[in-house]
């Protein structure tokens, strides 16, 4: 699923690549179940602090992004 999230970016003209942060996610309860990548929400900084935002400047490719898994998740 990772490397379908990989090539779909690509072919929209942007790299995504991973990483491992600290937090807890829905992810860990959906991963042990079935197929799960997380980090597809909106792109920003400073969740749940004051200074939170969402970047407008490149939310519409992670829209397009996420739209483009759910048409063809790869799995």
């Amino acid at each position: 699923m990772y490397t379908r999230a990989q090539g779909a970016a690509r072919e929209l003209g942007f790299e995504v690549s991973d990483a491992f942060l600290g937090g807890g996610s829905d992810g860990n309860f959906t991963a042990p179940l079935v197929p799960t990548l997380d980090g597809l929400g909106a792109p920003g900084d400073g969740a749940h602090a004051d200074h939170e935002h969402v970047r407008l400047d490149v939310w519409p490719r992670h829209v397009r992004l996420l739209a483009e898994l759910i048409r063809d998740p790869g799995v």
